[in-house]
């Protein structure tokens, strides 16, 4: 009975995790960002985590935001930067071009996999 009672906790510790997550990304993004950003939504849904999906920051309502999008660079290059923006967690993942955001946004999907908190992907 004990081991059922902690799985049920623990069930509802994974589908209620209290963190909602926004993922902010331009519109018409080409099909190499577009399987980035599936992996990543797969690897949050995975996790249980809430989140959504925002094409402007400003329309972010997450605890946490992931922010991609295009920079400059190389081409295949990428670059991914923690910091805190309007007192929120954000992470902001960019490429020099569609491949280099794919890679970017596989990178983050991956660690977001090895999360053993999902109250903390």
């Amino acid at each position: 009975m004990r081991n059922i009672v902690s799985l049920l906790v623990a069930m509802c510790a994974l589908a209620a995790p209290g963190v909602k997550v926004s993922v902010v990304s331009e519109r018409g993004a080409g099909p190499a960002v577009q399987h980035g950003l599936k992996k990543l939504k797969l690897a949050l849904q995975e996790k249980k985590v809430a989140f959504e999906e925002v094409a402007e920051l400003k329309r972010a309502r997450g605890e946490i935001r992931i922010i991609a999008g295009l920079g400059a660079g190389a081409p295949e290059s990428l670059a991914i930067q923690r910091m805190v923006r309007n007192g929120k967690p954000t992470l902001v993942v960019s490429g020099g071009d569609d491949r280099g955001l794919m890679y970017a946004l596989l990178e983050v999907a991956e660690r977001i996999g090895w999360a053993a908190d999902p109250s903390n992907p």
